[in-house]
C-alpha cells in the first residue's frame, strides 16, 4: 500500500466509517483517514495494492452497497479482502448496473428513531434504517461486474466460530488468461453465479426475528421521544 493508507470502520458509537465525521492521522510517514465510505474514490484517495473491507457492506442499503463495491474496485489495484454478512435466501431483489441482485432487507434502526438515538446504537448504521444484504451469488456477480477477475472463499480465517451467513472473500484484479490446454474455455464468457437451492437457516435472517427486532426498536424510539418531552 506504499505510504498512503485509507481506513474505514463499522458505523457505531466509537467510529465513523459510515457517518459524516471526517478525521485524519499522520504517523510514521503514513496518512490515515476516517471518512464516510461513500466518499471513497480514486480522485479523493488514490489507488492501493490491498484494500481491506471488513464489516462494511452489511451496513449499507441499496444502491449504496453496490456503488461502494464499484468504488472499492476503482481504488484497488490488486487485492481486496472482504468480510461481510450475506443473505442465505434471496427474498427481495435490487437492480444496479443492469443486473438484478437477490438478497434480504435487514433492520438497522426504527424508521422513527431520531439521529441522536441512531448514533448511539452500536453495531448498526448511522443513518439508514435498513440495509441490503446480497446473497453470496449476488455479491460474487457484483464483484465480477466491477472488474475483479478471481474471487476466492477464505475458509481458514480469524473467525473460527463465524455464523453461516458470514463470509470472507479474497477478490483479485487481473485479466483472464487463455488456457492452452482447453482453448474452448477461453472462448466462454465469465458465467453468472447462481444461488444454491437449499440455504442453511440462521436466526437473525428469519422473518420472525426481523419483525421482533423492528418492534423492539420502535418501542425504544417511542420511549426516547417521550423522555425528551
Amino acid at each position: 500500500m506504499g505510504r498512503k493508507s485509507w481506513e474505514s470502520k463499522d458505523a457505531n458509537a466509537t467510529s465513523s466509517g459510515h457517518g459524516s465525521r471526517n478525521a485524519r492521522w499522520v504517523s510514521r510517514g503514513s496518512s490515515w483517514f476516517s471518512d464516510d465510505v461513500r466518499n471513497l474514490s480514486r480522485a479523493n484517495y488514490g489507488e492501493f495494492d490491498v484494500v481491506l473491507c471488513i464489516g462494511i457492506l452489511y451496513h449499507l442499503d441499496a444502491p449504496d452497497v453496490f456503488e461502494f463495491i464499484r468504488r472499492l474496485s476503482e481504488v484497488c489495484c490488486r487485492l481486496a479482502v472482504i468480510d461481510t454478512h450475506v443473505a442465505l435466501r434471496g427474498r427481495e431483489s435490487r437492480s444496479f448496473g443492469g443486473r438484478t441482485h437477490r438478497g434480504i432487507s435487514f433492520v438497522e434502526h426504527s424508521p422513527s428513531a431520531p439521529a441522536d438515538v441512531r448514533e448511539l446504537s452500536e453495531w448498526a448504521s448511522l443513518e439508514n434504517a435498513r440495509s441490503f444484504w446480497p446473497t453470496r451469488a449476488a455479491l460474487l456477480n457484483a464483484l465480477a461486474d466491477v472488474g475483479f477477475t478471481t474471487v476466492c472463499d477464505c475458509h481458514v480465517s480469524g473467525l473460527p466460530s463465524a455464523p453461516p451467513d458470514r463470509i470472507t472473500l479474497l477478490a483479485l484484479k487481473g485479466r483472464q488468461q487463455e488456457l492452452g490446454s482447453t482453448p474452448l474455455l477461453s472462448e466462454t464468457a465469465m458465467p453468472v453465479v447462481t444461488d444454491e437451492r437449499r440455504a442453511r437457516f440462521v436466526r437473525n435472517q428469519s422473518r420472525l426475528f426481523l419483525l421482533a427486532k423492528r418492534a423492539v426498536l420502535d418501542a425504544q424510539a417511542h420511549w426516547s421521544r417521550m423522555r425528551a418531552r
